[in-house]
């Protein structure tokens, strides 16, 4: 994979590459340069200038604080 880029899914996920699914880092790994991949769950699209965080990657719960 090249860069840690933000994904968000149409079902309102955001991911990074990191982070990633199966099906996003198996689409991810057949086509690395693609701007966005369908998979079983979801349709993804790659944000390189998002403005928000992967879901996984923030302490949600520390922020909350």
């Amino acid at each position: 994979m090249t860069k840690n880029r933000l994904w968000v899914g149409t079902g309102g996920n955001v991911t990074c590459d990191e982070h990633a699914g199966v099906y996003l880092k198996s689409a991810i790994k057949n086509n690395p340069t693609a701007r966005n991949h369908i998979t079983p769950l979801d349709w993804w699209v790659v944000y390189s200038e998002a403005s928000f965080p992967c879901e996984t990657c923030t302490p949600w719960m520390e922020m909350a604080k």
